[in-house]
């Protein structure tokens, strides 16, 4: 199956898109390489990776879509300010919302990531 790059990594943070990453390349080099990896060591081909459906106990495999009830999408960019209620649960140097919110019409990332899946929602960068 043929794995469009920006749409696996969609949303990952840095870590996870390095194993995806690493796994598309695999995937390029050999037919049955590149599998992507759940954080508990669970091994999906590159294919299940943001397919809108949760393959992942964690949700790793799902930020891009709203498939996972706990997962993260993880924005392009970090906003300029963040309130300190929600920058408490942030990761380091990155903002996230919970995946339910990614395509859902309203921009949630102050870059509008979330919305790249959906041509019709225009997002202002406000980073």
């Amino acid at each position: 199956a043929v794995v469009n790059a920006a749409a696996a990594v969609r949303g990952m943070d840095a870590a996870h898109k390095d194993k995806a990453r690493a796994a598309m390349k695999l995937l390029a080099e050999s037919p049955g390489g590149g599998e992507y990896a759940c954080d508990d060591g669970t091994k999906l081909p590159m294919a299940k990776v943001n397919d809108d459906y949760c393959d992942c106990a964690d949700g790793s495999d799902e930020p891009g879509t709203s498939a996972c009830n706990d997962g993260r999408f993880v924005c392009a960019h970090a906003p300029k300010a963040i309130p300190k209620a929600i920058r408490q649960s942030l990761p380091v140097a990155h903002a996230w919302v919970h995946s339910s919110k990614v395509d859902d019409g309203l921009c949630d990332c102050c870059d509008g990531s979330d919305e790249e899946g959906r041509p019709d929602v225009k997002c202002p960068n406000t980073c």
